[in-house]
């Protein structure tokens, strides 16, 4: 949804159209932190950032499809582990907001 926010131009979470062009901008912000340019970001501007959503999506995928993750099975299999992963991603999530509301950009 923030990423919907910040470059969507329909507000329609629903439609799989507007989901997609959201998921495209956040891949395209993570390989702007791959490639040293979070200047270039609204949302991701850390390297922790764009990690744990890309630890995230695996584990979503994974866990949607039953397909062997691309990351560490840990967030699977313990508890523990994917509640750090969780905790990790409300930091995330937090700062991610913070940057839209500075932008101005945050829809109710």
């Amino acid at each position: 949804m923030v990423f919907i926010d910040a470059y969507g131009t329909k507000k329609d979470y629903l439609s799989y159209e507007v989901r997609s062009h959201a998921r495209k901008k956040m891949h395209q912000e993570m390989d702007n932190i791959r490639k040293n340019k979070p200047e270039e970001n609204i949302l991701i501007k850390e390297e922790n950032e764009a990690e744990v959503l890309k630890i995230l999506e695996s584990v979503r995928n994974s866990a949607a499809h039953g397909s062997t993750p691309h990351v560490d099975q840990k967030y699977l299999s313990n508890e523990k582990e994917f509640k750090k992963l969780f905790t990790s991603l409300c930091t995330t999530f937090e700062k991610m907001v913070e940057r839209l509301k500075k932008a101005g950009q945050l829809q109710n």
